[in-house]
């Protein structure tokens, strides 16, 4: 749904990178080597990417950089906007995956996951989950990631949307 904005020409298309920048979040967030037992960046990591999917299918269904904006860091706020705007169509977050997110993203939003603190690395080395499960927030990184890409192309390559309309070779970003 488009605002009717000028920098809508630009946003569709621009939908199709932020995806990709949500993919190689993603990707940091799967380490070669287990992280030690309170590290933020792998939450930060994921809750980023998933910010990243969501607003790149923001971007891909018309919304403008400046909205993006004022959705700020809140990946509920994101959620909920993406799914007036039909995510469900094209990926459907589990009740658990939903929940955890929500957890995640008291700290995601405030830079919880940015910035040390106290409270989140006792937490953590206690295993309290008020974090969110890392575990699932990938899998919705995952599915957000996969999901998402049909739709994210299909805006890069809409001519009448601002695209190239060039076609993008069918090339898994992730």
């Amino acid at each position: 749904m488009s605002n009717g904005s000028d920098n809508e020409s630009v946003s569709r298309p621009a939908a199709m990178m932020m995806l990709k920048y949500a993919s190689d979040f993603y990707a940091s967030a799967k380490p070669a080597q287990q992280p030690p037992p309170y590290s933020p960046k792998p939450y930060y990591d994921c809750c980023h990417a998933i910010e990243l999917a969501l607003k790149a299918f923001l971007l891909a269904k018309g919304q403008t950089e400046q909205f993006l904006r004022r959705l700020g860091h809140d990946l509920v706020a994101a959620l909920d906007e993406a799914e007036r705007q039909g995510l469900s169509d094209h990926v459907q977050l589990t009740p658990e995956e939903s929940q955890e997110l929500q957890k995640a993203n008291k700290y995601y939003m405030r830079k919880g996951f940015e910035y040390f603190t106290l409270k989140a690395m006792v937490m953590s080395l206690e295993g309290r989950a008020d974090m969110g499960d890392l575990e699932v927030l990938k899998q919705s990184c995952e599915r957000l990631t996969v999901g998402l890409d049909e739709v994210c192309r299909d805006a890069l390559n809409d001519p009448s949307a601002g695209g190239s309309g060039i076609g993008l070779p069918n090339v898994r970003f992730s």
